[in-house]
């Protein structure tokens, strides 16, 4: 729809390696957290988890504002977006589990 009403000039140039990368990073890491039985280490191994996502995602933000500088904003918008709601989606399941049992 933003498309259309030509809000934006269409999907940004790494929509499909963002999608991917944050879809299968966000999964690994919480199908390792959701497996763990190591509750007393939860809180480190989700800090540590974290560290290890922000470092990746970081890295792969810098490639990708260099090799497109010019559709920059638009990739790194499309990132925070997708970050933010698998971030969310993984504290809500994480958080299920834990309260659980």
């Amino acid at each position: 729809m933003a498309i259309k009403m030509e809000m934006i000039s269409g999907l940004p140039s790494f929509f499909y390696q963002t999608l991917m990368l944050v879809v299968f990073g966000t999964s690994l890491i919480f199908v390792y957290l959701y497996r763990s039985d190591k509750s007393s280490f939860f809180v480190q191994l989700y800090l540590l988890t974290t560290l290890i996502k922000i470092l990746a995602y970081g890295a792969y933000s810098f490639v990708m504002i260099l090799e497109d500088r010019v559709g920059a904003v638009q990739n790194v918008i499309w990132f925070f977006m997708l970050y933010a709601v698998f971030t969310g989606l993984e504290i809500f399941f994480l958080h299920r589990k834990i309260f659980r049992g």
